[in-house]
């Protein structure tokens, strides 16, 4: 059976050629197709800028925090202050005009972005259940940051994301966390508790907004890609547990990474804990993330993670985003700009249908284990198949 466009992996079976990595590029041999066929992916809709226009509307006055730029109410991550934080050291938080010698590209989009993040908050797209295609799932989105995480691409890889998601039914939730890192702080340790403090908070709270705990994925960008990967990639909360929220899981079900993996977080049998089913995307000619790396990440999850793939185009650079409105009426559109049909047929098998149990971290150890014991045993017999 022929696979989709662009695959490098489908359903956790994959053998990566990493010289081929190494040379700039990466390859892959398919040894098991999915359960999709391909009058399916035919039939999927083709992503036009349209698709962001989607307007949510549920009442959260109970969650209610301060009111963001774009007339949102957020809610607050840390009522007492951000754990490590240390108030002062940085000027007043903006959202203005990203400058182009922090990104890595250099010149290019200059979409609106936050500098100076100090109090990290969420920033809800909920779809009302009323409406047609409404899904009981959500998405974190991690925002990029910049090759050296100076700002959140708060726009192109946050809002447009969301609104991206709600087209699908989905609620998306977005992640403002604390830029710059924190030089006190091991590198990354602030951001990481942030988003460790999002999941577990947004989850304890889909009873109340009607979603489902066990299905609830994230998203992230460059540096937001990265955070991503580590969030799943960790077992241990970064910070001392604050109030009931945090006996709720913070490791998503699922998770999408775009240009970008925690490759660095890697030991030499490769990533410590079970991996979610992951979708990741990057170009072939990106200057701030190399195939290799990306490559090395992928691996490592298709060692322990079900339902993943990896799609790799020749042309997108870096930052491509959500792929709207810096492409709209040009004949310039990358070929990296494929992975929102791509990311749609993926994201709707795992609103489906999420195999991982998130609710308590007691609870979801002891799962955890039954599954991937199940998981081994059916692997061993596929592979038995193909053999």
């Amino acid at each position: 059976m022929p696979s989709r466009t662009g695959v490098l992996a489908v359903a956790g079976l994959l053998l990566i050629d990493v010289a081929a990595g190494l040379s700039g590029g990466l390859r892959a041999r398919e040894t098991a197709v999915g359960d999709e066929s391909e009058s399916t992916a035919q039939q999927a809709a083709v992503h036009t800028p349209e698709q962001f226009n989607s307007k949510p509307s549920l009442d959260m006055k109970q969650f209610s925090g301060r009111r963001f730029p774009d007339g949102k109410e957020s809610w607050k991550l840390f009522d007492a202050g951000a754990p490590g934080e240390r108030p002062g050291r940085f000027g007043a938080e903006t959202l203005q005009d990203g400058d182009a010698k922090y990104i890595c590209n250099g010149p290019g989009s200059t979409d609106p972005v936050l500098y100076n993040v100090t109090e990290p908050e969420l920033v809800p797209f909920l779809v009302d259940p009323e409406k047609p295609g409404w899904k009981n799932s959500t998405v974190l989105v991690f925002p990029g940051g910049s090759k050296v995480g100076k700002f959140l691409a708060w726009d192109k890889e946050g809002r447009n994301v969301a609104m991206w998601l709600n087209s699908m039914g989905i609620s998306a939730v977005v992640l403002k966390y604390r830029v710059p890192d924190r030089t006190w702080l091991k590198r990354g340790e602030a951001m990481l508790a942030d988003a460790q403090r999002a999941v577990s908070l947004v989850r304890s709270r889909t009873s109340v907004l009607g979603l489902d705990p066990k299905h609830l994925g994230v998203i992230g960008f460059g540096i937001g890609a990265e955070l991503a990967a580590r969030l799943s990639g960790t077992e241990k909360r970064g910070y001392e547990a604050i109030d009931e929220a945090d006996n709720f899981n913070f490791r998503p079900n699922f998770q999408m990474l775009l240009y970008g993996a925690a490759t660095r977080h890697l030991n030499e049998q490769g990533l410590s804990v079970r991996s979610p089913p992951t979708f990741m995307a990057h170009a072939q000619d990106d200057p701030c993330t190399s195939p290799q790396s990306i490559g090395l990440y992928f691996r490592a999850v298709n060692k322990t993670s079900v339902n993943s793939e990896i799609h790799s185009y020749p042309t997108g650079k870096s930052g491509f985003g959500a792929c709207s409105k810096k492409y709209v009426g040009t004949e310039n559109v990358p070929e990296a700009c494929k992975w929102i049909k791509e990311a749609k047929l993926w994201v709707q098998d795992r609103v489906a249908g999420a195999p991982i149990s998130a609710l308590t971290e007691r609870e979801d150890r002891v799962q955890q284990r039954r599954f991937f014991e199940k998981y081994k045993r059916s692997r061993a017999e596929r592979q038995s198949r193909v053999e």
